[in-house]
């Protein structure tokens, strides 16, 4: 199964086809070629619709239930708190 990146990257792909399709289309001169190339275009563009989704979907589904992407930072900030401030060295920076 690809992994969120690689169906974003795929979804960026068939955009870049489209839009390359979209502009053959506009230097057609017969009618029918012109809107196979439309339709071509909105074709790919459905199908990068469909990868995001899907992306998205697979990000969403790897999350543990209730997780919020800014619970870490939220985590690390309460911990930060706790512990008060700490310099690199691993000396207590607080004022006595």
């Amino acid at each position: 199964m690809p992994t969120p990146a690689e169906l974003r990257e795929q979804a960026n792909a068939k955009r870049d086809m489209a839009a390359r399709a979209r502009r053959w289309a506009r230097e057609m001169t017969t009618d029918t070629d012109h809107d196979h190339l439309l339709t071509h275009a909105a074709e790919l563009a459905a199908e990068a619709a469909e990868l995001d989704r899907q992306a998205a979907a697979q990000i969403t589904q790897a999350q543990p239930a209730g997780y919020s992407t800014s619970q870490p930072v939220q985590q690390a900030q309460q911990q930060q708190q706790r512990e008060g401030p700490i310099g690199a060295d691993g000396s207590d920076k607080r004022k006595e």
